[in-house]
């Protein structure tokens, strides 16, 4: 019995050139009556590199293919990478069966594209809720509210690094910070004129500052899974943190009283979204990003004080509470080079359920301290970063 060797036919070899191999080799399998143990319509044989018949041990070139121009026994066809000739030639997945499993197909994937994300993040914050902070004597009416404490923006960076299969599915780690939100009052001099509203002290001041300074972090595991061709969904563990202080300092006949809360907030859950393709064109790609999770906040705040009336401090975090992130982007993104692009955004985000400092009741008392964790915050800014892939 004759061995049947496996070939491949070049891509340059004419439709003709293949016809006439083809009948060359049904015609000399039926003299050999073995025609009907063939598995497949038809078996090309092998063609060397230069267009002669190759011998025993020759290298070869090209692919293989069948009656259907398709390489025979193939999986069903994956989509091409998202970013098309970015990754490696033939970047397929190994499998797009579901039972085969997303961190599978990306893991075992050896013509995975890696991406990696470096911005430089821009955010402003919005005011603390309404509360009284220092009162006007006499008459008892606000001097300073919470709501006045209008911060300055912070800047921090972003990183991300993507790990992406030949079916759009992807890995995603990102980590950013943006620190120094900073939001400073003074009251004018007025003798005897004002009181702190939050204390039960019986102080008056003839001058108060405040200073309200506040900075947050975040990490996040994500899987993604395309969906539709400009879709894809994301789920996974984020960990958010929320850092906020407030220190006001009164002064009466040259004596200073320093009172400082500071909250810290760490939150753990987990969040599902999607991020899409809104526009493409040759020059430019808009994505839009919407994602939002539950949260468990290992909250707590501290409040310590030097007074005429003598130090005190006191320290609570029970009880704990439940929170919400929800996170919002819109990016610009301009090729540079075939692996490099110029990326420009918004990014906003929603916190809910946080303990900060002027929500809180403060107490001379360490048995009466309490956390309240009723604060919001909104953040928002732009982005302006690089993204690189190979």
């Amino acid at each position: 019995m004759f061995s049947i060797m496996r070939f491949t036919i070049q891509r340059i070899v004419r439709s003709g050139v293949r016809a006439a191999l083809t009948v060359g080799a049904l015609a000399w399998v039926g003299t050999q009556g073995m025609a009907a143990d063939f598995e497949e319509s038809l078996i090309p044989e092998v063609v060397a590199a230069d267009g002669g018949e190759a011998m025993d041990g020759e290298v070869v070139q090209g692919e293989p293919w069948s009656s259907s121009g398709e390489q025979p026994f193939a999986t069903p066809e994956c989509q091409d990478c998202p970013h098309g000739d970015d990754c490696q030639p033939g970047s397929r997945c190994d499998t797009c069966d579901p039972p085969y499993g997303l961190f599978n197909r990306l893991i075992d994937n050896k013509h995975a594209c890696w991406t990696f994300r470096t911005e430089a993040l821009l955010l402003w914050r919005d005011s603390p809720r309404s509360r009284a902070l220092v009162n006007t004597l006499p008459g008892d009416t606000t001097a300073l509210n919470a709501n006045q404490l209008e911060s300055t923006p912070a800047a921090g960076p972003r990183f991300s690094l993507f790990r992406t299969n030949g079916c759009g599915d992807a890995l995603e780690a990102t980590y950013f910070r943006a620190a120094n939100f900073r939001a400073q009052s003074a009251l004018p001099t007025v003798p005897d004129g004002y009181t702190a509203a939050f204390l039960p002290l019986p102080t008056t001041y003839d001058s108060v500052s405040t200073n309200l300074g506040s900075a947050l972090q975040s990490f996040e595991l994500n899987g993604r899974m395309t969906v539709l061709p400009s879709i894809q969904l994301l789920g996974g563990f984020r960990w958010f943190e929320w850092q906020e202080n407030l220190q006001m300092t009164g002064t009466s006949a040259g004596i200073q009283d320093v009172i400082s809360t500071s909250c810290m907030n760490d939150l753990y859950g987990y969040q599902i979204g999607f991020d899409s393709l809104v526009l493409n064109t040759h020059w430019l790609r808009l994505e839009g990003l919407m994602k939002g999770g539950a949260y468990y906040n290992n909250s707590r705040q501290i409040t310590t004080a030097t007074t005429s009336l003598g130090p005190f401090s006191t320290r609570a975090d029970a009880p704990k509470g439940a929170a919400f992130v929800g996170e919002v982007g819109l990016t610009g993104v301009v090729p540079i080079t075939r692996n490099l692009d110029f990326r420009v955004g918004y990014l906003g985000l929603w916190l809910q359920g946080l303990a900060q400092p002027t929500n809180q009741v403060q107490s001379i008392d360490p048995a009466a301290a309490t956390l309240n964790t009723t604060g919001t915050a909104v953040v928002q800014g732009v982005t302006l970063g690089l993204e690189g892939r190979w």
